[in-house]
């Protein structure tokens, strides 16, 4: 005997955040701290992405002027490699824009799990290229190492790059509470961007001023290496995570646990068979088996997968839930 009860993206009902939850059963076990995969609403998910996504793409102009003006009063190499990061964060900035628009889009015929996965491949484009300018990087500091230019302008450059800074880091912080929320990769993406920007402009800020007051006059491009140095490690973290959504890697431990604990209050269920779990963007995709104590009727068939629907669906509402409900245990053994 095998039943089976499914609840899409667009149609779960009590879309509230676990906090909120008026099942007394479901409070007995709180959300597992620190991940909010699937927790927070679909539509506050796609309000929060978006507007992170024009911020970051509207900065990342702002930034783009800024650094050109700097280059072009001190002609650095640091800047240079700084100035390239930022047509990247550009680049990188309007792929996400454009993701977590499409992502946001409901499942359709074609499409019955949504379009979350555009997250992921726009992760996987923003890394390929920073790997592609990093190299260009590496390339352009070691030819030009011995190559000393003097440095000019210097105090008005690092007064600019420091309004960057404080700009970037504003963003970078903003981006780490959407991200806290909504587990967006696109968002994720953008950070990685604007914290190696963030961490180039100091250093560059540090090589203007080695190099103009110092007799380290090569500092400049050693800056260049390390910003490109930074870029290759960017660009592993975010292949590693665009990796893991695309290849449907599991939800992480803490967060099967917690679907466990709350399937098992149902007072009627005596395990989780199985359980499958798996990350599109912000969504969480739930599918899980369970047993029953004794043989239930037709009605308690239904009010079992209901509960259970329900409960995961209050803790987790961005979510694609399937229950199956298998015969009882000692039927199988």
């Amino acid at each position: 005997m095998r039943k089976t009860l499914s609840s899409s993206l667009p149609d779960t009902p009590s879309c509230e955040t676990f906090a909120h939850a008026n099942n007394k059963h479901a409070q007995k076990k709180s959300a597992p701290q620190g991940s909010f995969i699937g927790q927070t609403p679909l539509n506050t998910t796609h309000k929060i992405t978006r507007l992170m996504t024009s911020l970051s793409l509207g900065l990342g102009i702002v930034f783009l002027i800024g650094k050109f003006l700097v280059f072009y009063r001190t002609d650095s190499s640091g800047v240079f490699a700084s100035l390239i990061h930022s047509a990247l964060d550009i680049a990188g900035a309007l792929s996400s824009f454009i993701a977590v628009r499409y992502g946001a889009q409901k499942p359709s015929g074609n499409y019955r799990f949504g379009r979350g996965k555009a997250e992921g491949f726009s992760a996987l484009l923003q890394a390929c290229l920073i790997a592609l300018i990093a190299v260009h990087l590496v390339e352009s500091n070691l030819h030009n190492i011995h190559d000393v230019k003097p440095i000019n302008y210097t105090t008005g450059s690092i007064s600019l790059l420091g309004l960057i800074l404080a700009l970037s880091l504003g963003l970078v912080i903003a981006q780490s509470k959407a991200i806290k929320r909504t587990s967006s990769l696109a968002v994720r993406g953008d950070r990685s961007h604007y914290i190696a920007d963030m961490l180039g402009v100091f250093a560059v800020m540090l090589g203007l001023y080695i190099s103009a007051y110092t007799p380290f006059a090569n500092a400049d491009h050693w800056v260049g290496l390390g910003i490109a140095f930074w870029l290759f490690l960017t660009a592993y973290k975010l292949i590693r995570f665009s990796w893991h959504d695309l290849m449907d890697m599991q939800a992480p431990v803490q967060i099967r646990t917690h679907i466990t604990e709350l399937l098992m209050q149902e007072r009627y269920i005596e395990k989780v068979a199985t359980l499958r779990t798996r990350t599109s963007g912000s969504y969480l995709h739930i599918e899980a088996s369970i047993y029953a104590q004794v043989d239930l009727d037709a009605a308690q068939i239904y009010t079992v997968l209901e509960n259970a629907r329900a409960r995961l669906s209050q803790a987790y509402c961005a979510a694609d839930i399937s229950v199956i409900l298998c015969a009882p245990k000692e039927n199988h053994t």
